[in-house]
This record gives C-alpha cells, structure tokens and sequence, in this order.
C-alpha cells in the first residue's frame, strides 16, 4: 500500500501541484482498480459527487486508503495482488519520466 501512496504522492508532487485538489484526488482514484478496491473507489466517487465525503485533499485521501485497506488486507492473495498493482503503477511512472526526459524511443521498427 505505502508504495503505491508513495508514488502517487510524488507524482503529484512532480507534476500536479499547480492542478486543482479534485483533480489530484480523481487521478490517484484512476489506479484504484478489481475487486474490493473497485467497489470502494466507487462509493467515494459517489459520495465526492453529492459532496458527503470527509475527503477534500490528496493527503486525505492517502490516510482513507491507509485505514481503510490497511484492515482489511490480511491474507497474502490480496497483498500480491494489490503491490503488483503497484509495482505496475511505479513502472509506468518511471517509463513516462523517461519518455518526458527523451530517453524512450519512439521508432516503428521498419524491415
């Protein structure tokens, strides 16, 4: 969980401080996908839509996730599945920096 809060925390450090705080919010809610987590995203959606929820920042929003998947993710099967979620998310961060950065080729290999 930590690495997926610490990746988006920084991404949105890097490149989303200037966006309003709701957008930063429904970006970080975009990785939220399957099973639990989907059904979850989506009541929050729900209630920021009708403006009943308690979650107005980024930072709040990290700490609902912490508590709220932080119980509820005791068996192994969810965690593997949740951090290679996350190590997915981290590896498309660092391949859109280097693509950013002009290190990723963008050539149609042509015989």
């Amino acid at each position: 969980m930590s690495v997926f809060i610490n990746a988006a925390h920084i991404y949105i450090r890097m490149k989303m401080m200037e966006k309003v705080v709701t957008t930063q919010v429904t970006w970080v809610l975009s990785y939220i996908q399957g099973g639990v987590a989907e059904a979850w995203k989506d009541n929050l959606l729900d209630e920021l839509a009708k403006g009943e929820s308690e979650v107005k920042t980024a930072e709040q929003l990290f700490s609902k996730i912490r508590n709220d998947f932080g119980k509820t993710c005791h068996d192994l099967a969810k965690r593997l599945s949740h951090y290679l979620y996350f190590f997915s998310f981290l590896f498309l961060l660092f391949y859109l920096h280097r693509r950013e950065c002009g290190k990723v080729s963008h050539h149609n290999d042509v015989t």
